[in-house]
């Protein structure tokens, strides 16, 4: 099997990110305007309310452009960063992929 490409591992991580919100419960949505877009804006059962771009690979800091305006936009959703390699951003949550990856429906 050849190797997967960087855009194409990207987009499975962004996926499997995607999927795991939806099973666990969580409101998820894609925001776009113009150039413009954040991957995830999601609604957690627990009241949070993230902004959420992923990142596969280490990237450049100005591909979070969308996530500020979004959350500039709307004050109430916290910016948050989700990387495979551990990049972090001023300003933004570090998600944790396993602990993403990982979530579960919560039982009430």
């Amino acid at each position: 099997m050849q190797d997967l490409s960087a855009e194409k591992r990207g987009r499975y991580l962004e996926n499997a990110v995607g999927a795991r919100f939806l099973e666990a419960g969580w409101d998820v949505y894609y925001w776009k305007d113009r150039d413009l877009e954040v991957d995830f804006v999601v609604l957690g059962p627990g009241g949070e309310k993230w902004a959420i771009e992923v990142k596969s690979a280490e990237s450049p800091l100005d591909g979070l452009k969308g996530l500020k305006t979004f959350c500039g936009r709307y004050p109430d959703f916290e910016p948050c960063l989700l990387s495979l390699v551990g990049q972090r951003a001023a300003g933004c949550r570090a998600l944790d992929p396993e602990w993403v990856l990982s979530l579960r429906r919560s039982h009430r």
